[in-house]
């Protein structure tokens, strides 16, 4: 997993100015289980709400978030899970899952709306090999 965060974290540098990375919220903090599925979480005792409060108080949780629907396939990014990111680009409001998730981002003062434009941001994933093929021989 070291490699896949070390190259994620190297990624968002990439994508950011050091000035704006040094302002995360995340920044000082074990960043592992940002890439931890919520089942794991659950399992540890950390509740996804967590992760989504130092999402929702950082001041570049709004580019964290278009960089994990343009780059990002795995982990927890801008306040939204890997699954929730692929049902809000599917656009499956019908998904008990994301009717919840958009009560607890109304909670944290995230706006869904913001999120769901953002979700149309065209993916461009990185080929480097540490991200798992999952039948798409683009990625």
């Amino acid at each position: 997993m070291a490699g896949l965060l070390d190259f994620s974290v190297g990624l968002l540098l990439a994508m950011m100015s050091k000035d704006l990375y040094d302002q995360a919220a995340c920044k000082d903090m074990d960043t592992d289980m940002f890439f931890k599925t919520v089942y794991e979480l659950e399992i540890e005792g950390i509740p996804i709400k967590t992760l989504r409060r130092v999402c929702a108080g950082c001041p570049i949780r709004v580019e964290c978030t278009e960089y994990a629907f343009q780059h990002e396939q795995y982990g927890t990014w801008g306040a939204l899970t890997q699954e929730e990111r692929i049902l809000i680009r599917a656009n499956n409001w019908a998904n008990k899952s994301l009717t919840r998730l958009s009560r607890e981002l109304s909670e944290l003062g995230i706006n869904i709306a913001e999120i769901i434009a953002m979700s149309r941001l065209k993916p461009q994933f990185y080929s480097s090999g540490l991200h798992r093929d999952r039948g798409n021989k683009n990625v």
